[in-house]
């Protein structure tokens, strides 16, 4: 089996344009990376790659992420990880896993990885080599380094796991076999041979929030009463011992110093023992209750919680109501235009329409063995009518009245179930000669259930000159019946 990965890149810009800045996305499917010294951070979402100077705040690189030239939905985009120096990352697009290089523009394939069967690509290590898990003959974990044409192959260590992870300053892989957490250290061109920790089955880790070198397990109580919460943590910092178990609320924090700025939010980058980045929005869109502008990177000190620096790296919020202006303004005006597009076909709708029914004579009586009717259903006219609800079937029977004044009046059955009944109703339409409604009543109504006629109705229509009258008996079960009576005319 092949694995490829292909490289991606646009076009460099000098300076950050609107355009150029991210759409909202999920937190999780967002990639925040540091380099080792916090000088640069890269910012990937599913739209576009940004590089910043966190020094100057500002824009190093920009770049539109797409896959085979055309934009990546926000559901099918999911970033991996990228290499310590940020000058590639990976991520999956569905099912697909690609490579973006930062200085190459031509796309290309990766190698194959000489026939290992790769399952999973878990990251970048330490020295910017490729880490991945391999199954069937080559069980276990691997590392690759491309120079030119030329993959070089590392093997790390043969496991069966269940999941697995790179840890954030790449040194360490995090994995699970069976009941047990286990982590490789990676960090030397020899690895160390893997260490156990013994961990519950429903435990999770996490690590993108802490600083460097540390990891915790963690349990959900699913079964709190306040809503889902985390039952215990434990804090383990590989190779120099197995840390703390937290219970409680202390276990709430992924951190483990409890004094951080109090309510710190979830959402931390770049964390370190001095400080930490975190992801902030500025405000909500009460159209859908989410945040959608002013998203930025906030670097505070753990002492003090003092802001020392800022990236803002999504649009403002002027910026941000002046879209949103635009696309209702745009949308006005389609349905300004879609409007009028209608009402210049309508009298077209209108004629074939009505042509469907034919003329009743003065006096019609309703038989039901012998009415026929045309089906309207789908018929333009009938489709952009406003009143009506689901999907009935729709029968043209006759016209009531040519009226000496252009109008017309035409009796209408709608068939249509509810609530297991079939059921089916007589209309009475008044249209003017452009096809405008001018009134519309029902005179009528049989209801069918089981076999059984809960409600069966019989009416005679007498029509003269311009006005129509209706006699409609009701009957219902047990003999019962109900006498109604309608009129109208062409006005």
């Amino acid at each position: 089996m092949r694995a490829i990965l292909f490289f991606e890149l646009g076009l460099i810009v000098c300076s950050l344009q609107a355009q150029d800045l991210h759409q909202w996305y999920e937190r999780n499917n967002l990639g925040i990376e540091f380099n080792s010294d916090q000088t640069q951070v890269l910012i990937v979402g599913h739209d576009r790659v940004t590089l910043w100077d966190t020094s100057t705040e500002q824009v190093v690189q920009s770049f539109p992420l797409t896959f085979d030239g055309q934009p990546i939905a926000f559901s099918d985009f999911k970033f991996i990880d990228a290499a310590p120096d940020l000058s590639e990352f990976v991520f999956q697009v569905k099912n697909s896993y690609r490579r973006f290089v930062m200085e190459i523009g031509d796309k290309e394939l990766f190698p194959d990885f000489q026939n290992h069967q790769v399952k999973q690509i878990l990251g970048y290590d330490t020295r910017g080599w490729m880490v991945f898990f391999s199954e069937g003959q080559y069980q276990g974990f691997f590392r690759v380094k491309q120079e030119g044409n030329v993959s070089n192959i590392q093997f790390l260590s043969k496991e069966f796991i269940n999941k697995a992870s790179i840890s954030n300053d790449h040194r360490y892989i995090y994995f699970t076999r069976d009941q047990t957490f286990r982590y490789l250290d990676i960090g030397e061109m020899i690895p160390k041979p893997a260490v156990d920790t013994e961990l519950p089955g429903n435990a999770f880790w996490k690590d993108e929030h802490l600083p460097p070198g540390m990891v915790t397990l963690y349990a959900w109580d699913s079964k709190a009463p306040e809503g889902k919460q985390v039952e215990w943590r434990y804090f383990i910092e590989p190779g120099k011992g197995e840390g703390k178990r937290l219970k409680g609320n202390a276990a709430q924090s992924y951190f483990p110093e409890e004094s951080f700025c109090g309510n710190f939010p979830f959402s931390t980058y770049g964390a370190t023992k001095d400080h930490v980045w975190i992801l902030y929005f500025a405000e909500k869109d009460a159209d859908r209750a989410k945040p959608v502008f002013q998203h930025y990177l906030a670097k505070k000190t753990r002492t003090s919680c003092e802001k020392t620096g800022t990236i803002a790296f999504s649009e403002s919020k002027s910026t941000y109501l002046a879209k949103k202006d635009e696309k209702r303004n745009n949308y006005l005006e389609e349905e300004k235009a879609r409007k009028e597009q209608e009402k210049a076909l309508k009298p077209s709708w209108y004629g074939e329409y009505i042509s469907k029914f034919v003329n009743l004579p003065p006096t019609y009586q309703l038989n039901y063995e012998t009415i026929t009717g045309v089906d309207v259903t789908n018929l333009d006219f009938v489709r952009t009518e406003q009143f009506r609800i689901g999907n009935p079937q729709e029968m043209a029977i006759g016209r009531i009245c040519n009226c000496s004044n252009g109008n017309k009046a035409v009796l209408r059955v709608s068939r249509y179930q509810s609530n297991g009944m079939d059921r089916q109703a007589f209309f009475v339409f008044t249209y003017d000669s452009s096809g405008n409604e001018l009134s519309l009543q029902k005179i009528a109504e049989t209801q069918k259930y089981n076999g059984n006629f809960p409600v069966l109705s019989f009416f005679t229509i007498q029509s003269q000159g311009d006005s129509w009258t209706a006699d409609v008996t009701v009957k219902y079960p047990n003999a019962r019946e109900k006498k109604e009576w309608f009129s109208g005319n062409c006005q």
